[in-house]
């Protein structure tokens, strides 16, 4: 398995994200590992309102940094169909009371992640339009981490439908 692992360095000022600071021309193969020290913001705190537009915050170009950063000299996807299964660590139980007693924090999983795999994808120089599986895992614990593993889709591993 391929595995890219994030060392820790300083980030600088924000910048755009381009393809060419990311890929090389050499494809990889797949699973394909990705893990980060650090948990996806809620997409609310990655945009800003503008003469009712929507752009990149300051928030959001520092974590886009941040993906660049991590992602450099990553080999490229082929055009293939693809799946991905995410796991984002992190404090969950906080702020209300579960039906089980136990304390969940108001935060939405899916909120967490449809930046990072635009940009992931995006690094890796294929449009995420060829993602076709999304599985994605709330872990409880007091460590940020983002684990992303890339494989190959297979619709034969598709349940039908009910």
């Amino acid at each position: 398995m391929n595995e890219i692992d994030f060392i820790q360095n300083s980030y600088g000022a924000p910048q755009e994200l381009r393809e060419e600071d990311c890929y090389t021309d050499q494809f990889v193969d797949t699973p394909y590992k990705i893990a980060l020290p650090f948990v996806p913001p809620s997409v609310n705190s990655l945009y800003a309102g503008v003469q009712n537009s929507r752009i990149l915050s300051s928030n959001g170009r520092v974590y886009q940094a941040k993906i660049i950063e991590h992602m450099q000299g990553c080999g490229r996807l082929p055009e293939k169909q693809y799946k991905i299964t995410m796991w984002i660590q992190r404090k969950w139980r906080l702020k209300s009371i579960g039906i089980d007693g136990t304390d969940i924090m108001k935060a939405d999983l899916d909120d967490r992640f449809k930046f990072l795999i635009d940009r992931i994808f995006m690094c890796m120089g294929l449009d995420d339009k060829w993602l076709w599986e999304i599985h994605a895992h709330k872990i409880h614990s007091t460590e940020e981490k983002s684990v992303i593993l890339i494989e190959e889709w297979n619709s034969e591993s598709v349940p039908e439908v009910p």
